[in-house]
């Protein structure tokens, strides 16, 4: 039997509605009745005992690391559901997963988004202090909450080893940053340490998180002055007139270098690197002695990860060192998708058209679902898929017909039974003269028999005069 809501799982939570789902177990909001307060359940349900087992461990591992950790957020509870299923029941955090973030968001400023990166390391790095293997945990997923922080939902252990064996954090956050700031102008130095961290270059949290300390800020700084007395102000304005005076000299010289000698510069051609794969453009940009930074642009024509065009374009002349912008196409975008259970057939269409879906309906019969409400979707919740997708939700049309006993030849009482039995009930009992049938035999019925009917729909009888006139109290 498949949980929903208000279920009660471990005795304990009653599942309100679900928040998310994925290969990791669905992510419901519940209500803890002992505590009486809300919490967040992931559980995996009977089925899947790896499943299960990966989930209780990712509780464990969650609950050693979160105090010391402050990313990562408070397991309250844990523990097996009878027939083979698991849950984990943590606080409940309010926010915005980082895809969503990057999809409704991105470009983020440069120091929120390396903020964000920075916060996903160091819980790497925490993390790591409580594992025998200190390079295999990863993020797994995380929430950015209303003060703009990182918290952090799930730890999981990495497929492998990142480029030519790396940290597989280095290149998962790096490509989280790339994703943050895709869309805007990324400074040269925080590009390069994207590149050298998707490729392999940086091999360690550490390296990638000093990197980001540095090139990851806006470099902007407000320096203070202190007043000056007005007695102070006109002891200081002649040395202020000559330091003046020298800056402009200096100005005037060093433009008139540049003048005389600005046609001298050394001009590169641009290669012409569209319809390549991202990392072999920036390779040849680089190789042809320029700097590269790229930017992401949703298409629905241009694979994803393959250039769509430069700026400047491939052909063109450019000073040499100087910043080629490679913009990579995204593929149609992803997007998370909705939570449609018990939304209503229009309510659930709504909700997907707003996020950029299609919904193909399909029709079930619900004996605890309400007629025009959605019963399941597919994908589930949480999970990312391409912008443009078809979602399928299944809508109850109420309890399943049932068929309607042949009650003829019974008395009223007997057929009372047999309509009780089916799920009916007695309707109104009509008395007619029938000659040569028992007094009291039914007669006739209404709906008649094998009539497929909603449940509880009343059957009218009509018996031989001399029986019962009336249903049944």
């Amino acid at each position: 039997m498949t949980l929903g809501p208000g279920d009660l799982v471990a005795s304990r939570y009653e599942l309100v509605r679900m928040l998310g789902g994925g290969d990791a177990g669905r992510v419901y909001l519940a209500y803890d009745r002992h505590l009486a307060r809300e919490v967040a359940l992931r559980f995996v349900e009977a089925g899947d005992p790896t499943a299960a087992e990966t989930l209780l461990d990712e509780g464990r591992r969650m609950a050693r690391v979160q105090f010391d950790c402050p990313q990562a957020i408070a397991v309250l509870d844990a523990g097996e559901i009878p027939g083979g299923g698991a849950y984990t029941a943590t606080e409940l955090i309010v926010g915005s997963s980082l895809e969503e973030v990057a999809l409704r968001r991105a470009p983020l400023p440069v120091r929120e988004a390396s903020r964000y990166a920075i916060e996903l390391l160091d819980a790497c790095l925490a993390a790591r202090h409580h594992e025998q293997d200190r390079t295999e945990v990863i993020v797994g997923s995380a929430l950015v909450t209303s003060d703009r922080h990182i918290r952090v939902t799930r730890f999981r252990r990495a497929a492998g080893p990142g480029p030519e064996g790396a940290d597989p954090a280095v290149a998962a956050v790096a490509e989280t940053l790339r994703t943050l700031l895709a869309g805007g102008e990324v400074p040269p130095g925080l590009q390069e340490t994207i590149d050298d961290a998707t490729s392999g270059r940086l091999r360690t949290a550490d390296a990638l998180r000093a990197r980001l300390m540095v090139e990851g800020s806006d470099r902007e700084r407000e320096v203070p002055v202190a007043p000056l007395s007005e007695r102070q102000a006109r002891a200081k304005w002649p040395w202020i007139v000559a330091i003046g005076f020298l800056a402009l000299l200096v100005a005037a010289v060093v433009a008139i270098a540049v003048i005389a000698g600005g046609d001298d510069g050394d001009r590169v051609t641009v290669p012409d690197v569209t319809g390549q794969k991202a990392a072999d453009a920036v390779d040849a940009i680089t190789s042809a002695g320029l700097k590269a930074s790229t930017a992401g642009q949703v298409s629905t024509t241009v694979t994803k990860g393959i250039v769509i065009s430069t700026s400047p374009s491939g052909g063109d002349e450019a000073d040499a060192g100087s910043s080629v912008t490679v913009t990579v196409s995204q593929g149609t975008g992803t997007v998370a998708v909705p939570v449609l259970l018990g939304l209503s057939q229009a309510d659930a269409t709504a909700e997907l058209t707003d996020a950029g879906l299609k919904a193909r309906v399909l029709q079930a019969s619900s004996d605890s679902v309400d007629k025009g409400a959605v019963i399941s979707q597919d994908p589930a919740a949480g999970l990312q898929i391409d912008v443009g997708s078809t979602v399928a939700i299944t809508v109850s049309t109420g309890p399943a017909p049932v068929a309607v006993p042949d009650v003829s030849g019974r008395t009223v009482q007997e057929a009372s039974q047999l309509l009780q039995q089916a799920g009916l009930v007695l309707g109104a009992v009509t008395q007619e003269t029938s000659p040569g049938l028992p007094a009291g035999e039914i007669t006739d019925q209404d709906p008649g028999a094998s009539e497929r009917v909603p449940p509880g729909t009343a059957v009218d009888v009509t018996v031989a005069e001399g029986g019962a006139s009336t249903a049944p109290g």
